[in-house]
This record gives C-alpha cells, sequence and structure tokens, in this order.
C-alpha cells in the first residue's frame, strides 16, 4: 500500500503518462528532495508493442505498491495528443477576458470551445500596423482529454490534484536548471523530444514566448531505420535504442555510421522546425536572441544535443533537472526525467494532507 502515515512531509507525486514508459515522482514538501521514483515500461520486451491497457495500470499499481510513496495525490500532463495551441493578438489596451479569448478562437480548433478547457497565456507585446498588440498563447484541450487523466489517476487509486499543460510543467523544470542569476533572464529554446510529438518552447526566464508542437518522434526515427537498412520495424527500434546507448568505444563504427545516415534527414528537419520557431520569436517580440538549448525526453542524447548546437549555432546541452541521484533510476540518462519532475514541482499543487 501507498504509505500515509508520513504523507504531510511530501508534495504530490509527478506521473509522467509516456507511451514507452511511465515514471513516477515524489519530492519532498519543499521541493528539495526525491522521496521516491520509478520508471516502468509499458511495452512489450524492450522495443515491443505497447501493452493492453489493464496490464499497464496493473504495472503502475505495482510500482506504486512496492515503492517508498507516500498520500494519494498526483499531478498529471496534458501532451501533443490533447493540446491545441494557437497564438492570438489582441488590442494591448485594458485587460483580456476569457470571452474575448474565446470570441476571437471561433473556428481555430477542431472541436466545439463549450466542450473544451481553455487557458490563454500573455506572451508579450508586439507592433501591428493596427497599432500595439498583446500576443497571446492559447492552449485548449477536449474536456473529454481531462475527464480521461482524471479517471486514470482514480483507477489507480489516486487523487488527481492538478492535470497540466505539459509545456508548463517542463519550463518549471527548467526554471529549476536555470540557477545562476544571469541566466533567468535569458531567451531560450527548450526542445522535448517524445515518441509521436516533440515539443518546442522559446522563453525568457519563466515566460514562454512560443510553443510548438512538432511531428516528431522516436517512432518516426524507428521507421526510418528499419527503411534505410530493411529491418524489421522492431528489429530497427531494438539496434538503434541500444547501439545508441553503448558506450562509444564498445560501438561498431560502421553500423553506427549507417544508423546515423539514415536518420540524418529527420535530424535535418527537426533543425528546420525549431529555427523556424527561433526566427518567429526574433522577428514578433524583436527581444534578445536565443541564448542556449535545452534538449530532454526520450531522444534526447549528446549526439542530438552536437547536431543541433551546429546546426543552429546555438549551444545545447540536455537538460539536468537536478534531481537527487542516489536514487538508481534517476542515474541513468536524468534529461528523461524533466516532465515528471515539473510535475512534481507544481506548487501551487498542496503537499499531501
Amino acid at each position: 500500500m501507498i504509505a500515509a502515515w508520513s504523507s504531510r512531509r511530501v508534495g504530490p507525486l509527478g506521473l509522467d503518462l509516456g507511451s514507452q514508459s511511465v515514471k513516477l515522482l515524489q519530492l519532498s514538501r519543499d521541493r528539495r528532495r526525491v522521496v521516491a521514483a520509478a520508471r516502468i515500461n509499458m511495452r512489450k520486451g524492450y522495443t515491443g508493442p505497447p501493452l493492453p491497457q489493464e496490464e499497464k495500470l496493473r504495472r503502475i499499481r505495482q510500482s506504486l505498491e512496492d515503492g517508498a510513496f507516500r498520500g494519494r495525490q498526483v499531478v498529471l500532463a496534458l501532451g501533443g495528443r490533447d493540446l491545441v495551441v494557437q497564438n492570438l493578438r489582441v488590442p494591448a489596451a485594458g485587460s483580456i477576458s476569457q470571452a474575448q479569448v474565446l470570441q476571437e478562437l471561433g473556428g481555430r480548433v477542431p472541436f466545439p470551445l463549450d466542450q473544451a478547457e481553455v487557458r490563454f497565456l500573455t506572451a508579450g507585446k508586439v507592433a501591428s500596423p493596427e497599432g500595439s498588440k498583446q500576443e497571446l498563447i492559447v492552449l485548449v484541450a477536449p474536456q473529454e482529454r481531462v475527464w480521461a487523466r482524471i479517471r486514470l489517476a482514480q483507477s489507480l487509486g489516486l487523487e488527481p490534484v492538478g492535470i497540466e499543460a505539459e509545456p508548463l510543467a517542463l519550463l518549471r523544470c527548467a526554471a529549476r536548471a536555470l540557477r545562476r542569476k544571469e541566466d533567468q533572464h535569458q531567451c531560450y529554446l527548450l526542445i522535448h523530444t517524445g515518441a509521436e510529438y516533440s515539443l518546442a518552447v522559446v522563453a525568457q526566464g519563466h515566460a514562454p514566448r512560443v510553443i510548438k508542437y512538432l511531428a516528431w518522434g522516436s517512432d518516426a526515427l524507428d521507421k526510418m531505420v528499419a527503411q534505410r537498412l530493411q529491418l524489421e520495424l522492431a528489429e530497427a527500434a531494438s539496434l538503434r535504442r541500444y547501439h545508441g546507448e553503448r558506450r562509444s568505444d564498445r560501438q561498431d563504427p560502421q553500423l553506427r555510421a549507417r544508423i546515423l545516415d539514415a536518420i540524418r534527414p529527420l535530424y535535418e528537419k527537426l533543425a528546420a522546425e525549431l529555427s523556424l520557431c527561433i526566427r518567429y520569436h526574433s522577428i514578433t517580440y524583436r527581444a534578445q536572441s536565443v541564448r542556449q538549448l535545452f534538449l530532454s525526453g526520450g531522444e534526447a542524447s549528446s549526439g542530438l544535443a552536437s547536431f543541433l548546437g551546429e546546426q543552429l549555432q546555438v549551444p545545447c546541452r540536455l537538460m539536468d533537472p537536478r534531481l537527487d541521484q542516489e536514487l538508481p533510476c534517476l542515474r541513468d540518462r536524468p534529461e528523461q526525467w524533466t516532465l515528471a519532475a515539473g510535475l512534481a514541482l507544481r506548487p501551487d499543487a498542496p503537499a499531501d494532507a
């Protein structure tokens, strides 16, 4: 059972529902120390097909019971499958109402707005021929997707205290990484890689300026390797991951070159998409240029970071959520824990009571 006797000393669980793995992370109430963490494989074998839903839930429940997690409160995320992101420009004068945003949104989302949850962020003032405008980033999710998260949490015996947009949780984690005062006001681009979608966020300090989901991820990379090397998809996925995670001195240089040659067009596609995000930010806000790239998620690697840094001419590094490294599951590729960390760090989610 999940321990309850000391739940007042902990924050809520951050639950990252990835397609390949689920990550659970819980921090102390002051968010300074890791209490418990678990990574759960959601596929049959290392690169097999996804597990049935009941088996996924059984594995998560087992991890909750076997681990050192305390309390029942949880924060979950809405991601690329759930969110529609729109940019709007409204007059800069006066306050901005929800009704005004809904009116401007009319016809821009593929589902009825009266069946959606709508949140907006003020990104900054921009110049236009009609005068000064306020740029808004609007995040829209069907209510059914929100309720699906709530039902999932309840089926695990958990109490959802927050359903958060993925970009905001990741920005919170990035803010934790930007500890130097001189870094806290710089412009940076956060790239979070996933299986089907990846996310690009241009931000200044804690404030997002550009949010864009990209149809780019590990699924497309696996398909490209399978096609170019004439392999079955499962074999290509296994080869790419296993070879990529081995130390460089244990890699087959010829095989490594063939894999990199196969995926290079997709690396270039990602770099081109990110370049457009940087350009949009530069033209729209006429602000300081992007000074740093942060890379996280399942496809984050030193090789991809080096490639993007060279292509975009901006230093790129793997994001470190600065978690306690004593737990074994956190030592291996901490850049994959950024979303779970951002959810667990949510300050307005009350600690378990």
